[in-house]
């Protein structure tokens, strides 16, 4: 916080579609709705999955990063990345069995 201001130096990224509308000033930067954003020189695509959860393609310069929730992102030919992040262990099993390329990385492992 500097000066009574809160700084929107993180970007929250929702696992579920949020609200269709939101009204007035946010104290943070919140990405919840499928669509494209352009937030602090990075790029986000978000894509809705089935049961309302989010898939994010994220890019930042010259890394790209996909954050897979359900199946059916990873079936998306423009779904690819150098880093692919996911929780659920089914994710981490399909992208084994498809073999697509970039790291994996399970969020479910950082403390």
């Amino acid at each position: 916080m500097t000066d009574g201001k809160i700084e929107k130096q993180y970007i929250n990224l929702a696992l579920q579609t949020g609200s269709d509308m939101q009204y007035g000033m946010h104290d943070l930067n919140l990405i919840d709705y499928p669509g494209e954003y352009d937030l602090q020189g990075m790029f986000f695509t978000v894509s809705p999955g089935k049961g309302g959860e989010l898939n994010y393609l994220i890019k930042d310069g010259t890394k790209v990063y996909a954050f897979a929730q359900t199946e059916d992102a990873l079936n998306d030919e423009d779904f690819n990345a150098d880093y692919r992040l996911f929780t659920n262990q089914h994710i981490a099993k399909m992208l084994d069995k498809m073999e697509l390329e970039g790291e994996k990385i399970d969020l479910s492992a950082i403390e």
